[in-house]
């Protein structure tokens, strides 16, 4: 089962997210095994993270990357929220009239 982790810094402002993403990409952990989405949201002063893991495991094994470079650029963790996936519905062109179903959301994670 897919794991949902919604990190909520207390203060993490975009150009530390920012820090975050090129410091990944440095480390080659721009794309971890095992994410399969990632979305970064909010306000200029309050960014917070969405991330979808296959498994748990998957997650384990990329945390202490996550805490290293967070730690380096001194952004607070804040808390941390995990949740199974039960349905992901991702909006296709207006003029497809297709939809991603959980069947087809799970085949990707194969």
């Amino acid at each position: 089962m897919a794991i949902a982790v919604l990190h909520s810094p207390p203060a993490m402002t975009g150009h530390q997210y920012d820090e975050v993403v090129r410091r990944f990409a440095e480390a080659g952990a721009a794309e971890p095994p095992g994410r399969r989405c990632h979305f970064a949201f909010g306000s200029p002063d309050q960014v917070r993270v969405l991330d979808i893991w296959e498994t748990q495991d998957t997650l384990a094994a990329f945390g202490p990357v996550i805490e290293s470079i967070l730690q380096a650029i001194e952004v607070v963790p804040g808390d941390v929220e995990f949740g199974e996936v039960r349905n992901i519905v991702f909006a296709m062109p207006s003029n497809s009239g297709d939809r991603m179903d959980q069947a087809t959301f799970e085949g990707a994670l194969e």
